[in-house]
């Protein structure tokens, strides 16, 4: 189930990196990939204290598109400009990727992570 929730959070992560994307993608499908990065990593880095460090770029992602740090920005499309939406699912991306990696890892010799 993880690798699968992990290939759906990768794709909608990914697809506006190819395709112009629109509001959907920041404020409906970012914030579901979050979340499911989040229960990904809480179940996965619960062993080892090398793998809560995937909670950072998680976290930078999630504060960044909060609406705390949109009202920090003087003007919606300076916030828009600077490309905070585009940074926030870059690092998502960083958290999927470095999970996928962990996993095979640990596939790798043997043990299981689900």
């Amino acid at each position: 189930a993880p690798a699968r929730a992990l290939a759906t959070v990768t794709l909608l992560l990914a697809l506006p990196l190819v395709v112009p994307s629109s509001w959907p993608h920041y404020f409906i499908y970012l914030p579901l990939c979050q979340v499911t990065l989040a229960l990904c990593v809480a179940d996965w880095a619960a062993g080892s204290w090398i793998r809560r460090l995937w909670w950072l770029p998680l976290a930078v992602s999630i504060a960044s598109t909060s609406i705390y740090f949109f009202l920090a920005f003087p003007f919606w499309k300076l916030y828009y400009n600077v490309g905070m939406l585009a940074f926030a699912s870059l690092l998502s991306l960083a958290t999927v990727y470095g999970l996928a990696a962990s996993m095979y890892l640990q596939r790798r010799r043997g043990a299981e992570f689900c």
